[in-house]
């Protein structure tokens, strides 16, 4: 087959001839096939179809062949860029060789027609694969093109500020597109319509990736003077004519960059506008700008856009525009409303030029595109042109006056979002600072005046830092207080007090206050922190605290709290040794155990009533009085499982047959014990037990205490009060007569004890040692007190010489409320008969006497000995010898001194 060539463009489907040669063999087979038809009815007509239908079949294998060679996945149409190139001959050579074997394949009388089929085919295939190769070449072209002008924009972001490098990129940017569109077959007004949309595209692309990388340093290059710090006026001579003439009714002087609207004036250094409604449009822009910044009220905003240090009357100008305005010089300003706006701006422009030049329209133009509501129109007048600023100028020039905006807004909406991240890293800062000033803590930094008015603006953040300096100065009396005596915090409290007549009256006297509840809750720690000490000094010297002062009560808390609340474990041993051995010494059952006794009185677990009772009995036979508070069946519950496990019996034992004793008992039962307590020998050991504690109290130990069953209205009283206690007692306990005494004994010392206070020995209710929890002898600190009391009463009143008469004290109905007696004086009379009188103090009426432990001289000399003991130490520490040793106080030796406690290093 021939297939012709030459003139792609030109090629057209004609007729060919296509020469085929036969071997013999082909001859042969002819021949026979000849031969074979003769003398057979065989029609002709039959033949030529089939001859058809061969060349049909033909047909339809070659388009099948030829479609899978233009295939889009694997064939012709697959070569994509620089691999269609020349790819059609190469397919087309498969085409024609396929084609030529359906060639050979058909009779003679077809292949002529197959062989003009075959010509239009190659003509559609050639055209098809060239056009395909075109098409791919013009896409390559196309993204080498699109390739090197993203070259050109990149190089043109990096040169954007190096204006002549930037300038010099876009002409050669320029050059490839026309060379691009020449070979395209653009018009000149096609590639110059092309070269422009590029480069006003790279100018758009490149200052939208500065206003969002960098919005600050976009608007300093390319934003308006108040997108940056905002201009100020110059009070120049003869300015409100030149404002009028430079459509400059601010007076605006020129700065580094330029406003929308100015034009190029070399006359002077003052701004000039295209239209006076872009000089209103600036002034008003300028008045927004230092509203961003916090400058809010009248006096605020004509103070920075006049100021004194540049030859300004400031006052005048701002009472000119307060009084024009009708508004307070100090009142904040909506400068964002319209209404506001046009005011500020008419009364500045009116003190400017003395007048206003301008109509309603022209200034409400300037005041809404201020504001963003419209934008103007810049038309340059003749003979003027744009003054470009900033390192690219080209840069400028290349943007619309709208897409100008967009950048400058998208800038400006940056800085305010960073401004508003800064603004609430500065809020937590602040707030940092501020908790630990009214903690009284000083922290190492603080934010900055600077800082502050950068996150909040002017004003804001001017009174932020006048808050802050407030709070560091009241951390500083906050520190200084710590160390103070009570006085001294309300006297610095009293002194610090602000006046009403101060600015930020309202704040200060909040922080003021916050100050005054500061100083007492310092104060009530330094009670704690006194009483802790206190506690421990009672503790290391044997000498029980007063138990009727709350404050001791609430030191026993409070020490309990800290030194053995952490590390109690009632499964603990030495836990509860611990305990027993601090309300031993000091005679107060911290609050936090009298809890404990009170909530496992009625628990019949042995794992928490076992523990709770063998250290309620270690405390009660050291010191009964100190649980002599607790209820009758608590006390009777806690020594019957303390006694029988003492005894040997199990705890689990122990603790269920006292409950059932105690709190199980049937009516049969109590019954018994009331017939019990009728009978003589019952009466008999009451009694007996009665003296007992009579004896016990007392000092004499050779002959005991005093008489019970003497007659006198306290014995009586006395034995009256055991009786009933013992009574109740004994049904309480289940009848157990030692439990019985134990807890009577503990109960009656609270309020009965013998007394040496007047002289002699005597059973007295609320005598001094039951209320203050002393026993008689050298710790007595009661008694020592009242003996120097009653000398000074004595030589006051009587003089040292008058020894026919006593002072005594009497417990009365008061002694039980407050703890008070009543003095009397005591004088034996001509007749013998002792007469007893009240004592009356210098106001008229009957003296009463307090004890007060922490003044008396017992006490005191105890405090001493410890300081003094705490110095000697710190004397050694610090290189000297050792001191010689105090002598014990109150008649103890060293040995016993030292065993209590003494001083701990």
């Amino acid at each position: 087959m021939k297939i012709p060539v030459g003139n792609f463009g030109n090629a057209v489907a004609q007729a060919s001839n296509i020469n085929v040669s036969f071997d013999n063999g082909a001859d042969s087979y002819n021949s026979i096939r000849q031969l074979a038809n003769v003398g057979l009815d065989i029609s002709l007509e039959a033949q030529a179809k089939d001859d058809q239908n061969s060349e049909q079949f033909a047909l339809n294998s070659l388009d099948a062949f030829q479609a899978e060679l233009m295939d889009g996945a694997n064939g012709l149409y697959a070569q994509k860029g620089q691999n269609a190139e020349g790819a059609t001959a190469s397919y087309r050579k498969q085409f024609e060789e396929r084609a030529r074997q359906e060639y050979e394949k058909l009779p003679d009388s077809r292949k002529e027609n197959f062989a003009n089929q075959v010509n239009a085919r190659w003509v559609q295939f050639t055209r098809a694969g060239l056009q395909h190769e075109q098409q791919q070449r013009t896409i390559a072209e196309d993204a080498g093109f699109k390739s090197r002008l993203q070259n050109h924009t990149t190089r043109a972001q990096q040169f954007f500020n190096d204006g002549i490098s930037y300038e010099i990129e876009m002409g050669t940017a320029k050059s490839d597109i026309a060379s691009y569109g020449q070979t395209r077959g653009w018009s000149q007004d096609q590639i110059t319509a092309a070269q422009d949309e590029w480069v006003n595209n790279t100018a758009f692309e490149t200052g939208r990736n500065l206003a969002v990388s960098n919005p600050a340093a976009f608007q300093s290059e390319y934003g308006e003077p108040s997108s940056v710090t905002g201009s100020v006026r110059d009070p120049a001579s003869g300015a409100q004519a030149l404002g009028i003439r430079n459509n400059n009714p601010g007076n605006i002087r020129k700065s580094d960059i330029s406003w929308v609207g100015e034009v190029e004036d070399n006359s002077t250094g003052f701004v000039t506008f295209a239209s006076a409604e872009h000089g209103i449009r600036a002034l008003c822009k300028n008045l927004l700008s230092y509203n961003r910044k916090g400058y809010s009220t009248i006096s605020q905003i004509i103070s920075r856009w006049a100021p004194p240090e540049d030859k300004n009357d400031t006052a005048s100008y701002i009472g000119a525009v307060s009084k024009a305005m009708g508004i307070p010089p100090d009142e904040k300003l909506d400068v964002n409303d319209i209404d506001v706006m046009t005011r500020l701006c008419t009364s500045i422009i009116h003190h400017e030029n003395g007048s206003m030049p301008y109509s309603n329209e022209q200034l409400m133009k300037g005041v809404t595109a201020a504001l963003g509501v419209n934008e103007l129109d810049t038309v340059v007048p003749a003979g003027s042109k744009p003054r470009l600023t900033g390192t690219n100028p080209e840069f400028m020039k290349s943007l619309t006056p709208y897409q100008l905006a967009q950048l400058r807004n998208l800038a400006d909406s940056n800085i305010s979002q960073q401004k508003s991240e800064y603004r609430d890293q500065m809020n937590a800062f602040f707030t940092d600072s501020m908790a630990a000033f009214n903690n009284g803590e000083m922290p190492e930094n603080i934010p900055s005046q600077t800082q502050l008015v950068e996150a909040y603006g002017y004003s804001d953040g001017t009174s932020k830092y006048a808050e802050l300096q407030e709070g560091r100065k009241y951390a500083g009396y906050m520190a200084a207080a710590k160390n103070m005596t009570a006085e001294g915090q309300y006297a610095l409290l009293d002194k610090v007090r602000p006046s009403p007549d101060q600015p930020g009256y309202a704040s200060s006297i909040q922080r003021w206050e916050r100050f005054g509840r500061y100083i007492q809750e310092n104060i009530k720690q330094q009670e704690k922190d006194e009483s802790v000490i206190r506690y421990s000094s009672s503790l290391q010297n044997d000498f029980p605290l007063d138990p009727t002062d709350k404050t001791n009560q609430a030191a026993a808390d409070e020490y309990f709290k800290r030194n053995i609340a952490p590390g109690f474990d009632l499964s603990n041993p030495d836990s509860l040794n611990n305990v027993a051995a601090t309300v031993t010494r000091s005679g107060i059952v911290p609050s936090q155990i009298t809890t404990i006794f009170n909530s496992a009185s009625r628990s019949d677990d042995p794992k928490i009533v076992a523990p709770v009772a063998k250290m309620y009995g270690q405390i009660y036979d050291n010191n009964p009085a100190a649980v002599a508070t607790l209820p009758g069946e608590t006390m009777a519950f806690y020594s019957k499982v303390y006694s029988l496990s003492n005894a040997g019996m199990n705890d689990d034992l122990a603790v269920k047959t006292a409950f059932n004793q105690i709190y199980a008992q049937d009516k049969q039962t109590k019954e018994m014990f009331a017939q019990k307590i009728r009978a003589k020998d019952y009466s008999e050991n009451r009694s007996k037990a009665a003296q007992s504690l009579s004896d016990d109290l007392s000092k004499n130990w050779i002959s005991g205490g005093p008489s019970v069953a003497s007659p006198s209205v306290q014995n009586q009283q006395y034995l009256r009060d055991y009786q009933t206690l013992f009574d109740s007692n004994f049904i309480t306990s289940g009848g157990d007569e030692e439990i019985t005494k134990k807890i009577t004994n503990a109960q009656m010392k609270r309020n009965w004890g013998v007394t040496t206070i007047n002289g002699k020995e005597e059973i007295m209710r609320f005598a001094p040692e039951s209320v203050y929890g002393v026993t008689n002898g050298s710790g007595n600190w009661v008694k020592g007190q009242w003996e120097v009391e009653k000398k000074e009463l004595l030589s006051k009143s009587f003089g040292s010489g008058s020894k026919d008469v006593e002072l005594i004290i009497v417990p009365d109905a008061l002694t039980s409320r407050n703890h008070s007696y009543g003095v009397m004086v005591k004088q034996v009379g001509s007749d013998g008969i002792p007469i007893v009188h009240p004592y009356y103090g210098d106001d008229g009426k009957p003296r009463r006497w307090f004890a007060e432990q922490s003044s008396s001289p017992m006490y005191q000399e105890v405090i001493n000995k410890r300081n003094q003991n705490i110095k000697d130490a710190e004397h050694q520490r610090n290189g000297g010898g050792l001191p010689e040793p105090s002598p014990a106080p109150f008649g103890f030796n060293d040995k016993i001194n030292n065993f209590s406690g003494g001083v701990k290093y």
